[in-house]
């Protein structure tokens, strides 16, 4: 906006930003305060919105504030590379989750909760994981993969099984774990398997451990104390 020639002695006249009107100013304030880019208090606001005004950088649409994305989702997808490996040709390529990892897979807070990346994607996908099937495998056996369809839900017996059939054996364990041991780890598979089924306390004199080892192994299943 320039500054034009005056109307009438002691004023300018300026054009407003916001409408395109013309309005006049008291030189006197344009001396103080300089030439105000608006004409009155609604188009100041109006003007003042548009300025703010952000869109998200995923879908494009309006959000509100400093905000870079318009919904959680949106910021979920953002930090998915859909260009990933191609593990099972049926499959096709994985989306690999360029995020923060946790022991492999990918870490994210959802709804206020860590959880991993790919449960995520499938709660935003498929909505809330059933408590019968808490498990949340991958057919691709790709950790950082996110993408839906490349995976399935099951219990923890069934993760077991598709880790055993996959030939992904874990670790052998230290001698003295090994001796000390009072579960195998079909025993660990059952134990979970029964969670929310039975009482911790009916179902340790069965496997001959503590109660709170129970709920140790139902809490953490890496658990391997008893």
């Amino acid at each position: 906006m320039q500054k034009q020639s005056s109307s009438s002695p002691g004023r300018v006249t300026a054009q407003c930003v916001q409408c395109g009107r013309s309005f006049e100013m008291w030189r006197s304030y344009v001396k103080r305060r300089g030439i105000s880019k608006t004409c009155n208090a609604s188009c100041r606001e109006a003007w003042t919105a548009a300025r703010r005004q952000r869109w998200c950088l995923r879908c494009g649409a309006s959000v509100v504030g400093g905000r870079k994305f318009c919904t959680p989702e949106c910021k979920f997808w953002s930090r998915v590379d859909k260009n990933g490996p191609v593990v099972r040709v049926e499959l096709g390529a994985c989306w690999i989750w360029t995020g923060s990892k946790v022991v492999g897979y990918g870490g994210v807070t959802h709804g206020g909760l860590e959880r991993y990346a790919h449960r995520c994607a499938w709660i935003l996908t498929n909505g809330p994981i059933p408590d019968e099937m808490p498990w949340v495998l991958h057919r691709c056996d790709n950790p950082p993969c996110v993408r839906p369809d490349h995976m399935f839900l099951g219990t923890a017996l069934d993760n077991a099984r598709d880790r055993d059939a996959k030939g992904r054996h874990p670790p052998p364990p230290h001698p003295l774990e090994t001796r000390n041991r009072k579960l195998s780890d079909e025993g660990f598979a059952e134990i979970q398997a029964l969670k929310g089924v039975v009482r911790a306390a009916d179902l340790a004199p069965r496997f001959g451990i503590a109660p709170g080892s129970v709920r140790a192994i139902w809490s953490n299943p890496h658990y391997r104390k008893p």
